[in-house]
């Protein structure tokens, strides 16, 4: 598998496809804060909520992305 680039590829393929299944609302604020490094406050502002609702919306958020990746029901 190491040297197979297809093998290396299964995690983000996995990634990809539940990120696709999430709502697009999820996966806005995973990708703010995951790959575009955005902290709560500006994740807040950006959405004129406050950063105690978008705690419980990415922590929602995440439960859902672990389930869909094949973990516990949120």
């Amino acid at each position: 598998a190491r040297g197979n680039p297809c093998a290396r590829g299964r995690p983000f393929r996995r990634l990809y496809t539940a990120m696709n299944r999430l709502s697009p609302a999820d996966r806005e604020l995973l990708i703010w804060h995951y790959f575009g490094g955005l902290s709560i406050r500006q994740m807040a502002g950006l959405r004129g909520i406050s950063e105690t609702a978008v705690k419980t919306a990415l922590f929602r958020a995440r439960a859902r992305l672990k389930q869909k990746l094949g973990g516990e029901k949120p």
